[in-house]
């Protein structure tokens, strides 16, 4: 059924989708001047993997520069509770899973139909996936990045503790 593989995927993966989403308003809203030059990084054309890996440190780099804001350090807080929870069961994996294959497919058919009929066509779906998927990627870029120094703050909090028992 379908409708039974799309549910699956979407449900499968609404934790991810929905503390993205949440992580984007934060950031549009805590600060807006870092959200409009991640956005422009993610509006550059991509032509190589280095070009994509250019963008991936550009946004790293944007993401501390705004570090002397006090603001800042309470998108990184509060990004840190909700990123530490982006992640999925292997129960939703397996059900995304499915969805994916299935969606795998569609998009094949798709883009073989687009360069039958069109190539130009087939170009401008292709850049517009490349844009979405860097934008999702810079999300979960920021998403790693809270993560990895909400695990070192824990790190360091068990060293301290350890050494005090």
């Amino acid at each position: 059924n379908i409708y039974h593989l799309i549910g699956n995927f979407f449900i499968g993966v609404a934790t991810i989708i929905f503390i993205s989403i949440v992580l984007y308003l934060l950031e549009y809203f805590m600060l807006p001047e870092m959200f409009l030059q991640i956005q422009a990084v993610t509006n550059r054309t991509v032509n190589s993997f280095g070009d994509f890996l250019q963008n991936i440190l550009d946004i790293i780099i944007l993401l501390f520069a705004y570090a002397n804001e006090p603001i800042w350090w309470l998108f990184m807080l509060i990004g840190m509770f909700f990123a530490l929870h982006m992640n999925l069961s292997d129960a939703d994996i397996k059900g995304a899973l499915s969805g994916l294959i299935f969606f795998s497919i569609i998009l094949f058919v798709i883009d073989l139909i687009l360069f039958l009929v069109s190539k130009t066509a087939l170009i401008v779906l292709t850049a517009a996936f490349n844009k979405i998927g860097l934008y999702l990627i810079s999300i979960f870029v920021v998403a790693l990045i809270l993560s990895l120094i909400a695990l070192i703050i824990s790190f360091i909090f068990r060293f301290l503790f350890r050494k005090h028992l």
